[in-house]
């Protein structure tokens, strides 16, 4: 079977799923899904499924990201139509496939939970350090978080109240 993975696995979730897909198939990174069995495609609010839908080429969609459960308010008509047309749809959490499932049709669901490969086990922990905060991913300043004071990536506050109350901020 030969998969289009419409997403670049870089880092994080993208590697690890392109790792598990490229276990059970011919995985081949592109923007074009034509002449391929199936495709990969994430969700976080894109529109690379289109593409499939567009070439006749079932997908199933990754979904990591609902912007919905972050914006309640948000117009979820692309989000609806993704899941519309999925052949299968991959959920970090059950939590998040249950939301998703009281909102939209969704032919196939699963639940796959992130955890390292176990390639990526073989290391030595670093000793534990006392008032420590360990930061693993992106920041950026999304504006105060929509007017919560928190927010996607917008942990700065977070980490200077760490860092106040006598403890260090790692990545």
């Amino acid at each position: 079977m030969r998969l289009a993975y419409l997403a670049s696995p870089r880092t994080g979730s993208r590697y690890k799923y392109h790792a598990m897909f490229s276990r059970v198939a011919d995985v081949s990174v592109t923007d074009d899904p034509s002449g391929f069995d199936g495709a990969v495609v994430f969700g976080d609010r894109g529109t690379e499924w289109r593409r499939c839908v567009d070439a006749r080429v079932p997908f199933v969609l990754v979904e990591n990201d609902v912007a919905t459960l972050r914006v309640p308010k948000l117009d979820d008509t692309n989000e609806r139509e993704m899941h519309l047309h999925a052949r299968a749809v991959l959920y970090p959490s059950e939590a998040m496939r249950d939301y998703c499932l009281s909102r939209y049709r969704v032919r196939h669901a699963e639940v796959v939970h992130l955890r390292p490969l176990a390639r990526d086990l073989d290391f030595t922990p670093r000793e534990k350090q006392p008032r420590t905060l360990v930061y693993a991913g992106g920041i950026r300043d999304t504006g105060g978080g929509r007017g919560r004071g928190y927010g996607y990536r917008l942990y700065h506050g977070i980490f200077a109240s760490a860092i106040a109350a006598g403890g260090r901020v790692v990545e």
